[in-house]
């Protein structure tokens, strides 16, 4: 008898304690304090994305600085060096954009080898006391930004290889005029140098010409004010 009176006890309660819990939620479905709490959460989590996103993407903060309690933001800055020399700056990588498209469409290929080599070259021009990141450092760069421009130095050269050769001729008479300014020991060496010389000069003028006739032929669009 006391088992099946048990029986109908729990039976009863059971529901009971269950509709009343029931209601309850239905009442609060949520605490308003802990949904505050995980806005809050949510919130610095998207903040936090942001700024790592930012960084991610440009390699600073959007913040750049803070004086007393406000903020300058790197756009405050980026308006303020716009300002100083975007019109340039918008033009240089106009010509990038110009210049590695159409190394592209030529199929033409600039190894990391080639980089590598190219960047040895200009390092044994420095000398012992000098080294390559301090004299881009000096120059508002790094080795990362000038390997890209190697990159692209070197698929124009080979763009333009026809245009840039030197012959026998013009080093004879390049040697003829310049052979004191030449500082390799050996006449071979001379040579060497002053082909390199030769090629550089050409290479400049011809590069130029290029770009110039790059830009009259391509549809560039610039912002009102640049």
């Amino acid at each position: 008898m006391i088992v099946m009176a048990v029986k109908r006890i729990r039976k009863t309660v059971i529901p009971e304690i269950g509709e009343v819990v029931k209601s309850e939620v239905l009442k609060n479905p949520a605490n308003p304090g802990n949904k505050k709490k995980t806005s809050l959460i949510i919130g610095v989590l998207a903040v936090l994305v942001v700024f790592v996103l930012f960084w991610y993407k440009t390699s600073t903060w959007p913040i750049v600085a803070i004086v007393g309690m406000k903020p300058i933001t790197r756009y405050e800055v980026s308006q303020e060096l716009f300002k100083q020399g975007g019109k340039a700056v918008v033009d240089d990588l106009v010509t990038r954009k110009l210049i590695d498209s159409e190394i592209k469409k030529n199929n033409i290929k600039v190894t990391q080898s080639e980089i590598d080599a190219k960047v040895e070259e200009i390092k044994a021009t420095l000398g012992e006391n000098s080294s390559l990141e301090e004299v881009l450092a000096a120059n508002g760069t790094n080795l990362t930004d000038f390997r890209k421009q190697l990159e692209l130095r070197i698929g124009i050269e080979k763009i333009l290889s026809d245009k840039i050769a030197v012959s026998d001729a013009e080093l004879d008479a390049y040697l003829s005029q310049n052979k004191s300014l030449m500082t390799s020991a050996t006449d071979e060496a001379k040579r060497k140098e002053a082909s390199d010389m030769l090629k550089v000069s050409k290479l400049q003028t011809e590069a130029n010409k290029w770009v110039e006739e790059l830009k009259s032929k391509a549809r560039i669009w610039t912002a009102p004010g640049i």
